[in-house]
């Protein structure tokens, strides 16, 4: 198992009051030190090499608790471009106001869906060997009406063996920022788990 090298790079921050520094959790597939990539002079010599300038940061994919965003460049030589062609950082992660799990979020889209005739309540089911697949439990809407109203949303309910239910792989990747497993910080960026880490890249 290896994790992405996480560096922190210093960006500008400027608001209606004026600029602002803060520092960015970056980091690139091959652990790169993006701060130096920021230097104008590895600029200089990026672009030399073929790479064109990085665009502007994307728009997050989470509005809180931690999404991802990411910059592209692209290689104009024929012969390819040393480096990445994309890099990524953490964004917005001050805790949501709602505490409803990213990942059952996802699931509860479907509610609304009719899946084989019948509209069902999507809760999360972790397929552990698929860990960045949208996979989720559906059971009937009608067996949740008497649920107690304290039960949280996306809450996981014990189930019966006897329970009429359906595990079913919704979509073939989360959106970026979903947690790969319960309790973990380790994310889900174009349909794989990425494993971060501070200052170290770690192999079996």
């Amino acid at each position: 198992m290896h994790c992405l090298i996480l560096t922190l790079a210093k960006a500008t921050h400027k608001d209606n009051r004026g600029g602002s520094n803060e520092t960015l959790s970056t980091w690139s597939p091959s652990g790169v030190d993006l701060e130096d990539e920021d230097d104008e002079e590895v600029q200089k010599r990026a672009k030399a090499q073929g790479w064109s300038s990085w665009t502007e940061w994307s728009t997050c994919s989470r509005s809180c608790d931690g999404g991802v965003a990411y910059q592209l460049r692209r290689c104009h030589a024929p012969h390819g471009c040393k480096g990445d062609a994309v890099r990524y950082k953490i964004c917005n992660m001050q805790p949501c106001p709602e505490q409803q799990d990213f990942r059952a979020h996802q699931c509860s889209a479907y509610d609304d869906v009719p899946y084989d005739g019948a509209l069902l309540k999507w809760t999360p089911h972790y397929d552990y060997s698929e860990p960045c697949a949208l996979t989720c439990r559906g059971r009937p809407q009608h067996l949740l009406e008497d649920m107690p109203d304290s039960a949280g949303a996306g809450e996981s309910f014990p189930i019966s063996d006897d329970e009429p239910s359906v595990i079913v792989q919704l979509s073939n990747r989360v959106q970026d920022g979903t947690r790969c497993r319960p309790g973990s910080l380790d994310m889900c960026i174009q349909g794989k788990c990425q494993w971060l880490c501070h200052g170290a890249k770690f192999f079996d």
